[in-house]
C-alpha cells in the first residue's frame, strides 16, 4: 500500500531481551486500580489505547504465538500523558529496565535528521502567506517488521473493562516513546519525497525546500501568493499520502488557502479563524493566525521569581524564545 517499513536499529542482531511480562502485568494491575477509581480517566484511557488496534497500529497476538521463544519478545508498560491542547496520549515506557536492560538501551537512536529550528521559523516569517500543517500520528505511519513487533508487546483489558480478561497485543509501527522512532520516521519521509522526485512529481529544488521546512511532523512554510501556497500545499499533501503520511490540521494567515484544501475548511476551522480564538502553536511559539504575529506572554512575575542566581536563570529559561527576539 506504499507505506514504509523501517526496521528498528538494534545494537546487535538478532536482538534478545529478557522476559519481563510479569513486570508489565504488575504495572497493569496498578493502572487497574486507578481506572476503577476514576471513571473519566478510564474512558479517556480506553479511548486512546483502543485507537491503536482500530487504526491498525497494533494487533492482538495470535494464540499460537502467545508463548515466544526465550529472548524473542518483551513487554512494554504504558501510561497516559496529558497536553493542554490535546487529548490524552498513551506513551510506552521503552526506557523502563528489567534485569538492568531496557528496550531503548538495546537500540540505537540514529542520527539527528531534523532541520534547523531557527531556520524554519525565520523562513516561516519571510513571506506574506504563512501556512502550517502537521502529519497525523507521525511515528505510527511507519511500520516495523513482524520480528520487531514482538519486542513491542503490551497488555490491556478486553473491551477496556478492568474486570475483564487481559489480552496481549503488539505494536506494528514505531513507538511514541521509542528512542529511534524520530530518526526512522523522518527517514521514511525523506524516502517518500525522494520517490516523488524520481517519479517526476516534484523537482529536486522543491523537494529540498519542503524537507528543510519540515521539523519532525510539523510543516511550516511561507509563500508570496495564495495560489502558490495552495498549489504547494496540495502537492506536498498528495506526495506524503502516497506513503500513508496524512498531512492535516492546516492553518494559514490567509483563510482563502484553506478553502482549496479538501477537508480543511470545516465549521470548526471557520470558528478558529474568529478574532477571539485561541492562537495556534508554531513549533512551540504562540502564533496569532488572524494577525499573523508571534505572541509572547505569561512572563514570570515578581511573585513567581526567586531572586537568587539559580532562580533568575530559571525565570529566564522559562520563556521559550528560540528566535532570540526577547
Amino acid at each position: 500500500d506504499g507505506q514504509y517499513e523501517v526496521r528498528v536499529p538494534w545494537r546487535s542482531l538478532p536482538p534478545s531481551m529478557p522476559n519481563n511480562r510479569h513486570q508489565a502485568f504488575a504495572q497493569l494491575g496498578n493502572l487497574r486500580q486507578r481506572l476503577k477509581k476514576d471513571p473519566k480517566y478510564r474512558r479517556e484511557y480506553t479511548q486512546a489505547i483502543s485507537k491503536y488496534e482500530i487504526n491498525g497500529f497494533s494487533e492482538q497476538v495470535p494464540l499460537d504465538e502467545l508463548t515466544p521463544k526465550p529472548g524473542s519478545a518483551s513487554w512494554l508498560c504504558h501510561h497516559g500523558v496529558r497536553h493542554e491542547r490535546k487529548d490524552l496520549r498513551i506513551v510506552f515506557d521503552a526506557s523502563r529496565k528489567f534485569k538492568g536492560v531496557s528496550l531503548n538501551e538495546s537500540i540505537m537512536q540514529g542520527p539527528d535528521l531534523l532541520s534547523s529550528l531557527l531556520g524554519i521559523l525565520l523562513r516561516f516569517r519571510q513571506r506574506r502567506v504563512a501556512v502550517s500543517a502537521d502529519i497525523s500520528s507521525f511515528f505510527h505511519c511507519v511500520r516495523i517488521p513482524i520480528e520487531d513487533a514482538d519486542f513491542a508487546r503490551y497488555l490491556w483489558f478486553r473491551d477496556g473493562d478492568p474486570d475483564a480478561a487481559i489480552v496481549e497485543l503488539r505494536m506494528l509501527c514505531h513507538l511514541f516513546g521509542g528512542i529511534s522512532s524520530q530518526c526512522c520516521s523522518v527517514y521514511a519521509v525523506w524516502r517518500t519525497v525522494d520517490d516523488a522526485v524520481k517519479a517526476g512529481l516534484i523537482t529536486e529544488h522543491e523537494a529540498l525546500q519542503v524537507l528543510r521546512d519540515l521539523y519532525s511532523d510539523d510543516l511550516l512554510r511561507s509563500y508570496d501568493t495564495v495560489s502558490e501556497a495552495v498549489r504547494c500545499s496540495l502537492l506536498v499533501k498528495e506526495i506524503l499520502w502516497s506513503s500513508k503520511f496524512k498531512l492535516t490540521k492546516f492553518a494559514s494567515s490567509h483563510a482563502e488557502v484553506l478553502k482549496d484544501i479538501p477537508g480543511e475548511l470545516t465549521s470548526e476551522t471557520m470558528k478558529e479563524m474568529q478574532p477571539n480564538d485561541q492562537p495556534k502553536s508554531a513549533l512551540g511559539i504562540t502564533w496569532d493566525v488572524k494577525r499573523d504575529e508571534f505572541v509572547y506572554g505569561k512572563f514570570p512575575t515578581d511573585t513567581d521569581v526567586i531572586f537568587t542566581k539559580r532562580g533568575l536563570v530559571s525565570a529566564v529559561m522559562s520563556i521559550y524564545d528560540p528566535l532570540g527576539l526577547l
